[in-house]
């Protein structure tokens, strides 16, 4: 059974295979942040990325600051999971030798 995830967010893969959906390699983000993490806005055309970004702009303006706030904290959340998982990349690969 597909789970549900709310609108806006999408599940990133860590390593990028869509068929490991084990938890640890699974991260939950915003969907503006998941785009701009796969470089989608890039592979746009200038005209679609210019509306795209205003409108994320103009979105930002409207947004609380307790959302503001919650955002920055998912953002750096992901970022800290990012560091410990290439932490833990780096000593298996020492201690493997590689």
């Amino acid at each position: 059974m597909k789970k549900m995830i709310a609108d806006g967010f999408d599940i990133h893969h860590v390593d990028g295979n869509h068929a490991n959906n084990h938890p640890a390699n699974l991260i939950l983000m915003d969907g503006i942040d998941h785009m701009r993490l796969h470089g989608l806005f890039k592979m746009a055309r200038p005209d679609r990325r210019e509306a795209v970004a205003k409108a994320s702009r103009e979105r930002w303006a409207k947004t609380p600051q307790k959302d503001r706030v919650a955002h920055a904290k998912r953002i750096a959340n992901i970022r800290w999971k990012r560091i410990r998982a290439d932490r833990k990349r780096a000593e298996q690969q020492m201690e493997a030798g590689i």
